[in-house]
């Protein structure tokens, strides 16, 4: 059977599986004493394998869906067990399906759990709240609730929940099985991350931070007989999310289940046992010794690939590479788990994958399945030329069946040659004239020709086939039988009540019809599923207005602004309602205050009358100037935000011209205002070429204008409700003059707004913005003079004025929802699991094994990519994020770590009582635990620093714990420890400086530096000096000019001493010298 398939011998794969599947339910009479259940077990295991390559295959075959039904009428599917019936059962179900037969009733002997109590959404930080769930569940508290408001809609054999808030959380699904007897094997499949009770008791977790969950996961447990309770918590990250529980006795028959059945009068307290793969690879029964360890290996592998379980996939194909090298159907299995592994990134899958196939062709030239896979990936590379000598080389009777014709159709096709094309398609009707495949070539190359009658008739053709419905509907739809497109998505909306997609497309074929009041009934189901789709509430108010209806439209549009008042559209709809924009008030005209900047005359261009000449003041020597550099922002009661930023540029250089001749706006940003203004006051409206993405200014010349107004739209954040952060606004350049800077920010009064105001920022405006109830704060500043750029200037909020707005946040919820996008990253695979233990294998102590993964992660890895990176990815490609790889080395290898992420010391400070300025937390350190009093600090940026080493911007330093694991303490704040004694700096500044009055004068700045390793080490010294005197004299000089000889570094072989003598001349201001004399000294 797996030689057949592999050759694409489809008629004897499926008679063998058959015979497989039969033979497991008659075990051999003749078997030893004793060994009746290895050979049953063996027996199961082949037809589970059999099972499956019937589904995988089914429909290659003209006679496919007849054969089987026979076969399944026939087969004693009661002697079978649960995983080798389920997906037969699931195949006799989707025919059925597919031939508008009655199904369900499949899906019922599956056992089928459809009845639910649902509770609500808890939480915000989706898939992290089942923690918080799992706790009250170990204590015993039973806080389950009915949500009488949750939607839950049954499928085909999973239920589906929609969350109706706008946030993400986890939610609690509840039923009662009866069972019968006292084995209970239940089926747990999900969308998202999950957690099972059965009876208060966690039998199952996809959550887990260590290694890939499965997809499907089979259970097996002892109960009493009787009800047993059974609690699913599943994360509700999206707007839906499905959930598939079955529930059969071990001799796989269903088990009832109620939402509101009772609980058990003995609970489980035992320990689930996983049916599957693990007892295929066992040594002993019909397969027993080495001689059957390839097969042993490949059943296994199989089963695991079926399961979703790349964790074990990939030990048992490892398994099959190192025992059954020239096993070229096995080969061929491990081809199809490489591009399905998803702990890999995926040009190192694809690679793999390559690499297996071509072993396989290598061993068994004869092996279609796999020649005709590496011909499509060469397909998807666009390598046409190749595929197509590839199959000119080919014998002429070589891949002379369906699959192997389309490869040749979508090669010429591809290449241009339709006669070829054709010829292709042509043979593989002939061989199989009903497979879906061929009819979906054949109507794309009626498409292709615009032959309307033969697309037609394919499209009732593929009725038999599974998803053309829905393409049927739009086919019909665009040849106007709307009769036809109605009654196909009636019956898609049947077996799927809640797919918007066909909700969507009804509602538009009532528009289409004029039939406004069932168009509008239409868009009400789909935000009784999604309330807060701005697009759904803009088109429903909308469809209310056409149909005459104002006062209806009216309502929707207040109710839709209560639930999206960030959406600028339903705004616009409103104003048109007579329902007024309260940002609109806050809008300003741009051109007459061009004309007042040049009535001032600090303009290039003077007014015509005017004195050509400007006075000195008009920001002499600048670029560009920022006439005016307005933002506006409405603030709401969820969190969500509109803004309004409102910039005027004077241009007077041509990089200014270059700079702004064309703009592109930001992505979901809406174009107010974008024009020119002439020196003579013209405004010239800009160019859309097709060409180009953004706007064109054309004509543009130095002393014009360019206004624009750009309007954004912010939703409320999810994983932090309630949380707003308006950024800091600026009030001065250093680069860039502004003539008008203002900020004003317009919210109720229930929202507790703070602002931090830095370095001489204006006094807070507080008022009413007129016509409304809103709190209305203003900041302006006017006539800000750049204060230029200079060599290890101090953080620019030091220097410039700024305002920052933003509400309370809890420290702790923010490092937790940096933790729920980190966690997932934290997960290893056999490969990593491997290299951890190798690399330490001679490592007896925490710090030892810690210096050996440090010591390869730096060298053999590419710095690159966030935190986030999957520490697996970044290991195939040997490229992404060190610190969490070596955070997951640590993890395999025994050591305890704790990510941290630090404040600079030299960083910008927060105010007494201000904004905790968390995203200053910038520098990702692990806290590794070797044994000492103290965690020992590692940084992987750089090959030369060594472990434990702490620059002073980061020694003693303030920072923040975040907790990926659920055995790591809670997130909060945290300090570093002091660099270790053995590895403190040893580096001394003197900085002498010679003023005269006039601000000119010379200075002398020698240094010592001791370094911690012999001459390796004084080449970092080298290096890190610079870095830390940055650090520790950031403060800025205000001279115009300033000139240094770049150090000369003195070392000598023998000492680990270094001398550095700098001298330098500099014409500066006595106040700014001084601040920076006052910052050099000693690190």
């Amino acid at each position: 059977m797996i030689f057949a398939d592999a050759r694409l011998d489809l008629k004897t794969t499926r008679s063998m599986a058959q015979a497989l599947i039969v033979g497991a339910t008659t075990p051999g009479a003749d078997a030893a004493p004793g060994a009746d259940a290895e050979a049953r077990r063996v027996q199961a295991g082949l037809a589970e394998l059999a099972a499956r390559l019937l589904g995988e295959n089914h429909g290659e075959l003209p006679d496919d869906d007849d054969d089987f039904v026979r076969f399944y009428d026939k087969l004693a599917k009661g002697r079978l067990p649960v995983e080798v019936v389920q997906p037969l059962v699931s195949l006799r179900a989707q025919i059925a399906r597919r031939l508008d037969q009655p199904y369900l009733q499949y899906y019922d002997q599956q056992g089928c759990v459809r009845a639910f109590a649902v509770g609500p959404v808890e939480g915000s930080l989706e898939a992290l709240e089942l923690r918080a769930a799992a706790k009250d569940m170990s204590s015993g508290t039973d806080k389950f609730k009915a949500d009488p408001t949750a939607v839950l809609t049954p499928l085909a054999c999973a239920v589906r929940t929609w969350n109706l808030t706008p946030r993400g959380g986890v939610r609690r699904m509840r039923t009662s099985l009866a069972v019968p007897g006292d084995s209970l094997v239940l089926g747990l499949s999900s969308q998202e991350p999950m957690r099972v009770y059965l009876d208060g008791k966690p039998i199952f977790r996809s959550d887990r931070s260590d290694r890939w969950p499965a997809a499907d996961n089979l259970l097996q447990l002892k109960v009493a007989p009787g009800p047993h309770r059974l609690e699913v918590h599943t994360a509700a990250a999206r707007e839906k999310t499905w959930v598939l529980v079955r529930a059969t006795d071990a001799a796989g028959k269903p088990i009832a289940a109620t939402a509101d059945g009772p609980a058990a009068s003995t609970p489980f307290t035992g320990e689930p046992v996983r049916v599957g793969h693990h007892e295929l690879l066992a040594d002993r029964g019909p397969l027993a010794g080495p001689s059957y360890l390839p097969l042993r290996a490949y059943l296994a592998a199989a089963d695991a690939l079926a399961e979703g379980d790349s964790d074990a996939a990939e030990r048992y194909t490892g398994n099959l590479q190192a025992y059954g090298p020239d096993f070229p159907e096995g080969q061929v299995l491990v081809a199809a788990f490489e591009i399905a592994d998803p702990t890999r990134e995926r040009t190192a899958s694809t690679s793999r994958q390559r690499e297996a196939i071509e072993e396989a062709l290598r061993l068994a030239p004869d092996l279609d399945r796999a020649r005709v896979r590496l011909l499509e990936l060469d397909l998807e590379k666009n390598e046409i030329s190749e595929v197509e000598a590839a199959l000119a080389a080919l014998p002429e009777k070589a891949l002379r069946h369906v699959p192997g014709e389309l490869v040749r159709f979508a090669t010429y096709l591809a290449r241009g040659n339709e006669p070829l094309a054709e010829a292709a398609l042509t043979r593989a009707a002939a061989i199989h004239p009903r497979a879906c495949a061929v009819l979906k070539a054949q109507r794309t190359m009626a498409q292709r020709r615009s032959e309307v009658a033969r697309e037609d008739a394919l499209a009732i053709e593929l009725e038999r086939c599974a998803g053309t419905t829905g393409s049927r509907a739009a086919l019909a739809f665009r040849r106007g039988r709307n009769a036809d497109a109605r009654a196909l998505l009636l019956k898609l909306l049947e077996r799927t009540p809640d797919d918007l997609d066909v909700i969507e497309q009804l509602a538009e074929l009532e528009i289409s019809e004029g039939n406004y009041p069932a168009a509008i009934a239409w868009r009400k189901k789909i935000l009784a599923l999604r309330p807060f789709g701005a697009r759904t509430l803009v088109a429903t108010a909308d469809l209310q207005a056409r149909a005459g209806d104002p006062a209806a439209a009216r309502a929707s549009v207040k109710a839709a602004l209560e639930k999206a008042p960030q959406s600028s559209t339903l705004h616009t709809i409103a104003a048109g309602l007579g329902m007024p924009d309260d940002l609109q008030r806050l809008r300003v005209d741009g051109v007459p205050l061009v004309a007042a900047y040049r009535a001032g005359n600090f303009a290039v261009a003077a007014p015509a009358g005017a004195e050509a000449a400007p006075r000195p003041t008009d920001y002499e020597g600048a670029s560009e100037v920022l006439v005016l550099d307005r933002s506006a922002i409405r603030v709401y009661e969820d969190g969500s935000q509109r803004q309004i930023v409102h910039t005027i540029i004077e241009l007077r250089s041509k990089e200014a011209i270059d700079r702004y001749g064309e703009i592109t706006p930001p992505e979901g940003a809406k174009v107010l205002t974008l024009h020119t203004i002439k020196a003579d006051g013209t405004v010239f409206e800009p160019e859309s070429i097709p060409e180009k993405s953004g706007l064109s200014l054309r004509g543009l010349q130095i002393g014009d204008c360019v206004e624009y107004e750009l309007l954004l739209d912010r939703e409320p954040l999810g994983l932090l409700p309630g949380y707003i952060d308006l950024t800091t606004f600026r009030f001065q350049s250093a680069e860039t003059p502004f003539h008008v800077s203002e900020l004003l920010v317009a919210h109720p009064k229930s929202v507790a707004i703070k602002v931090d105001r830095r370095a001489g920022a204006p006094a807070t405006v507080e008022g009413t913005l007129t016509g409304t109830d809103l709190v209305l704060k203003t900041w302006k500043v006017e006539r800000s003079k750049r204060i230029g750029v200079e060599p290890q200037m101090r953080h620019i909020l030091e220097e410039v004025p700024s305002v920052r707005v933003y509400t309370e946040v809890d420290p702790n919820k923010w490092l937790a929802s940096l933790g729920l996008r980190i966690y997932t990253g934290q997960r290893a695979n056999p490969e990593l699991r491997a290299l951890a233990t190798n690399l330490t294998r001679n490592a007896s102590s925490p710090q030892a094994k810690l210096q050996a993964l440090w010591s390869w992660v730096v060298e053999e890895i590419e710095e690159a990519g966030d935190i986030t990176a999957p520490a697996t990815a970044t290991l195939s490609a040997r490229r992404g994020n060190r610190l969490t790889l070596l955070k997951v080395l640590l993890r395999e290898a025994g050591v305890r770590s704790e990510l941290w992420l630090v404040r600079d010391n030299f960083s910008l400070k927060p105010l007494p009582g201000g904004s905790p300025m968390l995203e200053n937390y910038e520098v990702p350190i692990l806290a590794v635990d070797t044994g000492g009093k103290a965690p020992t600090m590692v940084l992987t940026s750089s090959k030369v620093l060594p472990i434990g080493y702490l620059m002073p911007g980061l020694s003693q330093a303030q920072g923040m714990r975040v907790q990926l694991g659920e055995d790591e303490p809670a997130p909060g704040p945290v300090k570093l420890p002091a660099s270790p004694p053995s590895l403190a700096d040893r580096r001394s500044y003197d900085l002498e400086l010679e003023l005269a009055r006039d601000g000119t004068g010379s200075c002398a700045a020698p240094s010592s530096c001791r370094a911690w390793r012999p001459r390796p080490g004084a080449r970092a010294c080298a290096r890190s000096t610079p870095t830390a005197s940055t650090r520790a004299s950031s403060a800025p000089s205000s001279a115009r000019s300033w000139s240094a000889p770049a150090p000369s570094w003195s070392t000598s072989t023998s000492s680990t001493s270094s001398t550095c003598r700098s001298r330098c001349a500099c014409a500066s201001p006595p106040r700014s010298a001084a601040r920076s004399c006052s910052r050099a000294g000693s690190s």
